[in-house]
């Protein structure tokens, strides 16, 4: 902007990026998670120790 400083989208995006590479879902069960992973295990990207908490 004029005052050399981000914008207020930028800084969002900025925040969003943060928030998202630091916190995790927990409303997924272990049982859930290992059934999901039992059926589309090839699908989901995410390693079960990449999950925080």
């Amino acid at each position: 902007n004029e005052k050399g400083r981000p914008d207020i989208l930028q800084r969002a995006i900025a925040e969003k990026k943060r928030v998202l590479a630091e916190r995790f879902p927990r409303h997924v069960s272990r049982l859930v998670d290992d059934k999901l992973r039992a059926r589309f295990g090839e699908m989901i990207k995410l390693p079960r120790n990449k999950m925080g908490g």
